[in-house]
């Protein structure tokens, strides 16, 4: 089984316990596959800890002091690149980090997450990054040379692809990878699909305004 580590630098204990949380229940989710190993920082020790990360969640702030920035710098010039999460406070329209540019900035920031209503979307950020680290995807294709095939996952977007096999696998405990078979598509603009798992084979429907 993979193992990763995942550093919370934050200085509330409570999110700290709630990402504690969310962890346990990705590891839960993923058993077999990955165990992540939350590893915690409170600001002051950070840097010590960055070289046997596989993913950073970060707040930006440390009391009223952008320390965040400090890391994300330090994570630049060294070349770490370590994939990283921003969770912390306000809103993107808000005056208290530039969040719209911070992605241009550094491109090792994979998604931002804004602290209150999107627990939810954090766990399912980490969860994702956490499966590409060991490049595993949640299914495999019937004929990897079928270049119609490819073409058709590659406009949809490989990740949106993966995030709904996922749920899939989630929703109906499915353990092996789905297989999928390319069908000709209809009229309506949707990409057509059929996945075999197990001894079902069934019709998958994905539009790409769907991921929009």
């Amino acid at each position: 089984m993979n193992e990763l580590n995942l550093l919370l630098c934050d200085d509330n204990e409570s999110i700290k316990n709630l990402i504690g949380a969310y962890v346990k229940y990705i590891n839960g989710e993923l058993e077999g596959r990955i165990k992540i190993n939350p590893v915690l920082s409170n600001f002051t020790d950070v840097f010590d800890k960055l070289n046997d990360i596989s993913i950073l969640v970060l707040d930006m702030y440390d009391g009223n002091r952008k320390t965040g920035m400090d890391i994300l710098d330090y994570i630049l010039n060294t070349g770490l690149n370590i994939p990283t999460i921003i969770y912390t406070i306000g809103s993107k329209d808000e005056n208290t980090t530039n969040y719209s540019s911070i992605s241009e900035q550094y491109p090792f920031v994979k998604k931002i997450v804004i602290k209150g209503d999107q627990g939810i979307q954090l766990r399912k950020e980490i969860k994702k990054l956490a499966l590409k680290n060991i490049n595993l995807s949640p299914f495999k294709l019937y004929d990897e040379d079928d270049v119609d095939l490819c073409f058709q996952i590659q406009s949809l977007g490989k990740e949106n692809v993966e995030d709904i096999i996922e749920q899939i696998k989630l929703e109906r405990k499915i353990t092996d990878n789905i297989v999928i078979h390319r069908m000709n598509s209809g009229f309506s603009g949707a990409v057509v699909f059929k996945i075999a798992y197990e001894d079902k084979n069934q019709i998958l429907k994905l539009s790409k305004d769907k991921f929009h």
